[in-house]
């Protein structure tokens, strides 16, 4: 019996590789293996086991800095918006007046440190600045100064706070700086918005400049995320760390 069955395995096994074999004889020099699936030229697609799926897909971009990271970025778009929508409305949820804090804390700010520096210190600006106006000044440095301190502090506690989820699930824990900055950007705009206004109407015109605030967005979002990594990956070991970046951020400003 047991020879019988060696015997029948192999030649099972033979008429297998012979049809093989007939198979890949058919096939001219150029024809397209009917075995794998076809792919179209220069496209590629991403889905969540690593295959690239429907993105368009350059060689050369696979030894760029950031690619691996991008195309995270693209595979987890939905779970992305989801974290951004989610922060944006837990930050407001049950306030009276909802974003609109988001104005109203970088105008309180502005006041105050208008009151300190110009009335109590006497602070003027010197020569060859484009206004002589100090509030507006220290509005514009302090604007982006806001971006980057909320985002850093508030990412160096976000991967203990999403701690459950990316310990159950696979969790591109990653992501979870880039949603607190994304979500820190919308707050944003609101207060960019409006130094744009006053600054249109104190020196009655709009600088071209404005074009390059995309590339501004970029830099201090990069800027900000690689601290926002650092510090939230040593927060998981030292929880002391959060605070310490508060005190360090207050000295640093």
């Amino acid at each position: 019996m047991a020879d019988d069955l060696k015997n029948s395995l192999l030649s099972v096994c033979e008429a297998s590789l012979e049809a093989q074999l007939r198979a890949v004889r058919r096939l001219r020099p150029g024809d397209a293996d009917p075995a794998r699936p076809r792919r179209r030229k220069g496209l590629s697609q991403v889905d969540m086991t690593g295959e690239r799926r429907g993105a368009l897909y350059l060689p050369f971009m696979e030894h760029l800095p950031g690619t691996l990271f991008l195309r995270n970025l693209v595979r987890h778009r939905s779970l992305l918006f989801q974290l951004v929508r989610r922060d944006f409305e837990q930050r407001f949820v049950g306030s009276a007046v909802g974003w609109i804090w988001s104005i109203i804390h970088p105008i309180v700010l502005l006041a105050a440190y208008t009151f300190i520096f110009t009335y109590c210190l006497h602070q003027r600006l010197g020569g060859g600045q484009l206004t002589d106006n100090y509030p507006i000044f220290l509005f514009t440095g302090m604007v982006p100064w806001l971006l980057f301190q909320e985002t850093v502090q508030r990412s160096a506690s976000a991967l203990v706070d999403y701690g459950n989820l990316i310990k159950k699930s696979i969790f591109p824990a990653e992501i979870v700086p880039v949603a607190i900055f994304l979500s820190n950007v919308l707050s944003h705009f609101l207060a960019l918005i409006l130094l744009i206004g006053v600054v249109a109407i104190w020196l009655n015109r709009v600088s071209a400049m404005l074009v390059a605030l995309p590339v501004y967005l970029v830099l201090l979002g990069l800027f900000s995320l690689g601290l926002a990594w650092i510090f939230s990956s040593v927060h998981v070991f030292l929880r002391d760390t959060a605070q310490v970046l508060s005190v360090a951020l207050t000295f640093w400003f």
